[in-house]
This record gives structure tokens, sequence and C-alpha cells, in this order.
């Protein structure tokens, strides 16, 4: 017998692309969801760019206006008037960028279409299935079977739960983080390719043990838990811990932008460094955790090929999206030895691979 409980209740209409234009609220243009048709925090991702995006944007105008079918659009109804896009998040923007003039069809903005071509546009109807108050568990696995003809990457999974205590921990404190983006060349950190690794980061701030920073979804959902109750001081220093490292290597080792966000990958410098941070926080030592880290991103930044190689072979390890404790600390021992020594003991290290990260 099913579980009615877990029921999802849905219903099916059509909207015209004039009501939806004139009731969605476009994310990049306020801070606030005001409107009746609105994107949440977990999809500030807007993906059609560059001349690919463009050609995509073309494409949908040119289905309305010719009669061809449109996709359904998913939302989920929030109270009497308002709903929240779940799936057709960039159809339902790019019919209100041409609505509001933003580019133009055809060679012709909106604006400039005769009555008939406006008509025509304004009063299509797009399908739009409607999910009724859904929960966020049930809103997560809509996503999951939607997407279950194609091979989901950990982030999606992720993103699929972005509305649990963890991952909404996540959002705040790194997604939102212009600090962080800063230091990282101007990365985008909303983007949703990226949320497994600050998933990671935060799985190791919030259980203090490096060990944890993994980008695998069944990792730290299942041994950190997307429900857990983080100290948030704690995984706010560790953050800032990042920020200042990465801000101080930049002053002192300064580098192009695409250097800089290389150094997002947890398997680069992040993972190894909050190790020592984490084991040394209350510690007093004769050399800085800080000024050790800046040291190793400088001698990444080296204009000399043999030092920069050598730094890169103390940090390598295999699988490195998928520390464990052991991995890490066989890192720090190789990041030691090359710092104290500036030698990498013949066959105590691995050949670096940039695939291992």
């Amino acid at each position: 017998m099913s579980d009615n409980t877990q029921q999802m209740r849905i219903r099916e209409d059509k909207w015209t692309i004039k009501q939806i234009a004139e009731s969605y609220v476009n994310p990049n243009g306020t801070e606030n969801n005001t409107g009746d048709i609105y994107v949440p925090v977990s999809q500030r991702e807007w993906a059609w760019k560059y001349s690919r995006g463009e050609t995509k944007k073309q494409k949908l105008i040119d289905s309305v206006m010719n009669g061809f079918p449109i996709p359904t659009c998913i939302v989920n109804k929030v109270n009497k008037s308002r709903y929240e896009v779940h799936d057709g998040r960039h159809r339902m923007e790019t019919l209100q960028l041409y609505y509001t003039d933003k580019f133009r069809w055809n060679s012709k903005l909106f604006s400039e279409l005769s009555s008939d071509e406006k008509a025509r546009f304004e009063y299509r109807e797009i399908p739009i299935t409607i999910m009724l108050e859904a929960t966020t568990v049930q809103i997560s696995d809509a996503f999951i079977r939607l997407n279950s003809g194609t091979p989901l990457k950990d982030s999606d999974f992720f993103w699929a739960h972005v509305s649990r205590p963890f991952m909404q921990l996540v959002i705040n404190l790194i997604c939102n983080n212009e600090r962080l983006s800063l230091a990282l060349g101007g990365l985008n950190l909303h983007a949703r390719v990226d949320l497994a690794n600050w998933s990671g980061v935060m799985a190791g701030l919030a259980t203090k043990n490096a060990g944890n920073i993994t980008t695998s979804y069944l990792r730290v959902s299942t041994e950190v838990g997307l429900d857990t109750i983080v100290d948030t001081h704690y995984a706010t220093a560790g953050i800032e811990a990042i920020c200042e490292l990465l801000e101080d290597a930049n002053r002192k080792f300064p580098a192009n932008d695409k250097d800089k966000r290389s150094l997002k990958k947890v398997g680069k410098i992040i993972a190894y460094f909050l190790s020592d941070w984490i084991a040394n926080l209350h510690v007093e030592t004769d050399v800085s955790i800080h000024d050790k880290w800046v040291s190793v991103i400088g001698k990444l930044r080296s204009s000399d090929q043999e030092v920069r190689e050598g730094m890169l072979l103390a940090l390598s390890t295999s699988g490195a999206q998928n520390l464990t404790t052991t991995k890490i600390e066989k890192v720090l021992t190789q990041v030691n030895r090359y710092l104290s020594t500036g030698l990498n003991a013949a066959g105590s290290v691995e050949s670096y691979s940039d695939n291992d990260e």
C-alpha cells in the first residue's frame, strides 16, 4: 500500500506569456522575491550565456512566434498567489527579457512587433505543472525523478536538497560570500557545478574533521547529514581563515584570476590548510599555519618550474575529490618534508595529476 502522506499533489495549468512576464521577478534585478512568480535562492545561477545561450533565447522566441511546442515549466505554489520556479527558469526569464525589450528576435525588439505579432506573443499559453505546497523533500525527489534520464553529478544532488539546514549554511556562508569570491579571482560562487566543492568544505568545518572534506554527496549526506545543526561561529571562523590565507597570498604572490580560481578545488590547497587549521586552532606554534600555507601558494606560483613542480608533487594524492583522513595526513607529511628540505624522497610521492582534483 502506498504511503499517502508522501503523495505529492499537483495541478496542470496554462499561463499566458503576458501573465508570466508581468509576474516573474528576475533574481539578478532584486534582492527580495517580491513577485508572484520567483526563483528561489537554490536556482540563482543563469546558464544561458555567451553565443550558445543567445542561440537558445532566439530559438525559444522563434518557437513561440511560430507555434512550436514549449516544454512544461514546473512551479511550487507556496501560498494563495505566489509560485517558486523549480524547472523552466531560463524559459520564463527569456520570455520576460524579450517582453521588456532586453534583446532582439529577427532584428526586432518586442515593442517593434506589429499588433498581431505582439498579441501572438503575449497570449501564447505555456504549459505549467503546479506542485501544491510541496515539502522540501518532495521538491528534491521531484528534481531527481525529472532528471532520471540524465546522469546526475554530486552537485546536482546537493542542489536538489538545497533547502535543508546544512545546505542553507553552505549557501549563506560560502555561496553568498563576496570576500571569498574576490579572493578567488571574482569566482561565481553560486555556480551549481561547484556546489559539491563548497559542501565538502562545510562538511569538514561542521564536524571539525578535515577527513570529511569530500565532494561525495553520499558521504556528506550519510556521514555528516543534511539536517545537521552546525556551529556557525566555528564554521564562519574557518571560512574567514581561508579568505585571509588567499588574500595574503594574492598580495605577496600576485596571480591572474585564472590562477586564483584554481585554488577553489578542495584537493588543491583548502582541505590541507583546514586540516592544519583545525588541528592547531588552540595551539601555539613557532611558525603559524597561515604563513606556512601562504608559502605553499607562493611556491605554486613560483617562476621557477622546478620549485613549482616540486610543490605540486608534494600536494598530490589519488582521488582528491573524495578525501579521507589518511590521504590528508599523507599529503601533509609530503608538504612538510618539501618545505623543510626542498626534496621529495624518491618513491614517496605519487605523480601529480589535475584529474585527481
